[in-house]
Order: structure tokens, then sequence, then C-alpha cells
């Protein structure tokens, strides 16, 4: 892939979405298998197929009673209690034509039982009668297969699991399964200006992508402005990481080294400076099989473009589908009167059942101000010369954890 210079963020995401992803990458030639109580926040290696048709059986969805239909259309509405269908017995005698059984929830329908009627409509005489008040419209019976069927695929590879996944996993009859191994990033702050202790893009990124599904995120120190120091730790982190995250030292100025030394180990630069705001000197190189994804240092702005450019570079990388982005009503306007693509954090909130997105009313992006960020949890991407008024219905990305505030 050759190297794209200055390009719009439409471009530059579409390019990511062509760098070769997992079935190309060391990830997939080593799908790990797992126990699937430890499968949470994994990344399924292959799809997930039903071993068994769910239910297995027809079972009951509520305690009451079960009856053979027939008794009932003979208008029959007091019966003896022939036993107890419970959920842990694999098999119980069939229903006798004039009998039925009290039966528990999950609890299967014996051979002759056709409807479950539940406790609350029906009065017990003693404890071994029962009379019928009524009989409900619907029949709480689970058929057989109703949820899945056998071999049907459940999750498709590239899902991530979540606990209702790996419930669904335990639930197809699976103790085991096949997830691709957690995506090595290794985060790099550059910088002389910079010390440990006033360090905000490192605990910020750190925090950020460790939220990712199936990453393992290893945060470096500090590095100064220095080409030989900044070699040799390049190639430590080469050694060790599938995606590499700097911030700082990758626009033109004396001091950053950062796109020359990286040229100098052999890295091939795929993209070289987008037209956005916030982040326009995001870099990108392919360097054999690790990718290097080169933030600015201005902390909005490596905040943001992680967000947006190392979030899709790991989704790739994993084999993952690119983030899905929704709809929502545009509390105020947004005008964009620049020549590079302006992202723009807004604030969720529903009024009436629409779904509205807030910008807050300063459209204006400033690189320096990580308050930009409170109470947001989604981005819009607005392109130049664009203007959206109050009430239009516009495009927004949700930030990596999204909450309705």
């Amino acid at each position: 892939m050759s190297q794209h210079s200055d390009i719009h963020a439409e471009e530059a995401l579409e390019i990511i979405r062509q760098i070769p992803h997992s079935e190309e990458h060391t990830a997939k030639r080593f799908a790990l298998e797992v126990p699937v109580d430890e499968s949470v926040n994994r990344v399924l290696a292959e799809d997930v197929k039903a071993q068994a048709d769910s239910p297995r059986r027809d079972n009951s969805a509520m305690d009451g009673f079960v009856f053979r239909k027939d008794d009932l259309d003979r208008g029959i509405r007091r019966f003896p209690v022939s036993g107890e269908v419970r959920p842990e017995l694999e098999t119980h005698p069939p229903i006798r034509s004039g009998h039925c059984a009290r039966i528990l929830t999950g609890a299967m329908i014996p051979e002759g039982g056709d409807v479950v009627i539940p406790v609350e409509q029906v009065d017990e005489i003693g404890e071994k009668e029962i009379e019928i008040r009524q009989i409900p419209q619907k029949n709480p019976v689970r058929k057989k297969g109703e949820g899945f069927k056998k071999g049907d695929v459940l999750l498709k590879e590239g899902a991530v699991i979540r606990p209702y996944e790996m419930g669904m996993i335990i639930e197809a009859g699976l103790h085991r399964c096949r997830v691709r191994p957690h995506l090595r990033i290794g985060l790099q702050v550059t910088g002389s200006e910079i010390s440990e202790e006033n360090n905000s893009n490192g605990p910020v990124l750190q925090s950020l992508m460790s939220s990712w599904p199936s990453t393992q995120v290893e945060v470096h120190p500090v590095i100064p402005d220095n080409p030989d120091r900044l070699k040799m730790r390049l190639r430590s982190l080469k050694d060790t990481s599938d995606l590499i995250v700097t911030t700082g030292g990758i626009s033109a100025g004396k001091y950053d080294h950062l796109f020359d030394t990286l040229t100098e180990l052999g890295a091939r630069p795929l993209i070289r400076k987008i037209r956005q705001k916030p982040g326009k000197p995001l870099t990108i190189f392919i360097w054999d099989e690790t990718v290097v994804c080169c933030l600015p240092g201005n902390p909005v702005s490596a905040v943001f473009t992680a967000e947006v450019y190392a979030r899709s570079l790991a989704r790739r990388l994993l084999g993952q589908e690119p983030v899905r982005p929704f709809r929502a009503k545009l509390c105020s306007e947004v005008s964009n009167n620049g020549g590079r693509t302006l992202f723009l954090p807004v604030r969720l909130d529903v009024d009436n059942g629409t779904l509205r997105a807030d910008p807050g009313g300063d459209t204006r992006m400033r690189s320096h101000l990580l308050q930009l960020y409170r109470g947001c949890s989604s981005y819009l991407i607005v392109p130049p010369d664009a203007y959206h008024e109050p009430g239009n219905y516009v495009t927004c990305y949700p930030f990596s954890k999204i909450e309705m505030l």
C-alpha cells in the first residue's frame, strides 16, 4: 500500500479498512481455545454454532398444571393431580386421559400433555385435585427449537463476547470457544517537555485503549525528543507490539523526530497528515507485521485521533467490523467554514422518544482543552463547508464507552 499524504478523513478511514486484517495478521494464525467463562471481552475467531436445539424439548414457561388438550376440548374442568413434573427430571409418566400433573417452570412437557394452565388460574381442592377457573388464551409452552436449532450460527467470527454472548454460547452447548489473542498495544508518549508527573496522555490513552475489546496495553516511560533514544525504544516496542501508538513528535518542528526515525528504521508511511481538526499531523506506518499510529501530542488531538483512528486500526487488526454510526436530531446549528473536516463531540439525550445530539453551543475544537469532552458520549464528522440547522438529523459515532446523560 502506497503513502497517502494530506488526505480527507473519510479517505483515511477507508484506507484503514483496506489494511490486511487478522486473516493475514499474526492474531489470526494463533487463535486460542479458552473456557467460555474466561471469554468475556474477547473477539471470536470462528462462528459459534448451536450444538443442539434450544429449548432441547417442549417445556413449561410457568408454574402450573399440564393437561391433555382433548380433555379440555371435551369441557372437563375438574381433574385429579397425578404427580409433579420437575425441571431436573429427564422422564415423567405420560399424562393420562382425565388427569393432569403439577409442572414447574422449565420442566419438560410429558408425553400426552399439550396445554399448561398457570397456577393462578386454578383452584386447588386438597392436595390431589384441582378445578380450572380459566383457560389462558396463550398456551405458556416453549416449543422445542423455538430459540434456535442445532447448526444455527448464533455468533459470527469477529463478534465481541459480552456477558450476554457468553450466556448464549453456554446455552448453545459449548464449554470452550476459539478467540483471537489479545491485540498487543505498545503506548509511547514522547516529548522533552513532558515528565511522568505532568503526563496526561499516557494515563488517558491507557484507560481508553484498555476499554477496547481484546487489547493488552503496555505503557512505556516517557521518552525525550532524542532520535537515538527514540530509535532504541521503537525497536523494543516492535518486538512486543502488534500496534504501536505514540503521541507527540510527529509534526514538522525542529524537535519532531518521529517521522524520520521510523522511516530510517524501515517503517513505511501509509498515511501522512489528514485534513481534519483536531489532529492534522496524525501519521500511520506499516512496519513489517506491526502497525504504528502516531498521534499528535495535544491532549484533545491525541484522545480524539485515538478514538477515531487507533480504535479503527485495533478493530481492523482483530477482524472486527468498523464502528457503527447512528442518527440523532441536532439541538443547535453546526457549521464548518474551514477547509478541514471537523470532529465535534456531542452530548446525547432523549426527548419524547427522540434521540438528540447537543454540541453544547461551542463548535470550536481547541486541541489543548480536554474539558470539551465533559459529558459527551459521541462525535460528529462535519465535512468542510457543511452547515446543519437545528432539528436536522445527523450521523453520530459513539465513543468507546457510551452513556446517556
